[in-house]
């Protein structure tokens, strides 16, 4: 009896984390395609113009090659910090969180500040963007399982594919048509919230499995 009973557990024990841990549903995959995609876009739509953003705001030659290096340095900066804080179970938060950042950083510089707030501008942007790509690879995996998450991330990353042509030339398309980069800014923006709206129905499910 008390092996039968034991067997029972062990197999409701299975089937309870094979409903987290678990292929995860289409609807869920297109979240994490979608959130992804335009968490990335907003990143690339500034980074893909970084120098002559600063040159736009008024930076000098030293100021846009330091100020690049910098906002490199953020974007590293972000993926580890990122790592580290979803080692403490905060995924479903940084989802949600990191597109805010961004789209902070995003307002100031459609504001037209001068060059040092537009590098540290772009640095806010960029610690968003380098967590967003540090960041769904343990999302899916969390959802989906380590049998199955590296393949569902695969079909995830076709995502960044779209938002790495889209992005740049988006912004381009804007600074030519307006003469000025206040428009790009605000349209990033926009699919930043895109990218955090997408992530709020994810919460619940990433909350289980931590």
């Amino acid at each position: 009896m008390a092996l039968g009973t034991c067997h029972r557990l062990a197999g409701a024990q299975a089937r309870g984390s094979a409903a987290v841990a678990g292929p995860i549903t289409l609807p869920n995959m297109t979240l994490l395609w979608l959130g992804f995609g335009a968490g990335s876009m907003a990143g690339l739509m500034a980074l893909g113009h970084a120098a002559e953003v600063v040159r736009v705001h008024g930076g000098t030659e030293i100021i846009i090659t330091i100020g690049v290096m910098v906002i490199t340095a953020t974007n590293a900066l972000g993926g580890f910090a990122t790592g580290w804080l979803a080692d403490k179970r905060q995924v479903s938060r940084l989802l949600l969180g990191l597109p805010v950042l961004a789209i902070l950083g995003l307002l100031v510089l459609s504001s037209g500040p001068g060059p040092i707030i537009a590098v540290a501008a772009l640095s806010l942007v960029q610690i968003s963007y380098g967590g967003v790509i540090a960041l769904y690879p343990i999302a899916v995996n969390l959802l989906a399982g380590a049998t199955m998450g590296p393949t569902l991330y695969g079909r995830i990353f076709t995502a960044w594919g779209v938002a790495g042509f889209a992005g740049p030339w988006l912004a381009g398309i804007l600074y030519e048509a307006s003469g000025h980069y206040e428009t790009a800014f605000l349209v990033a923006a926009g699919v930043a919230i895109v990218s955090s709206l997408a992530a709020w129905p994810l919460r619940k499910h990433l909350r289980q499995t931590a």
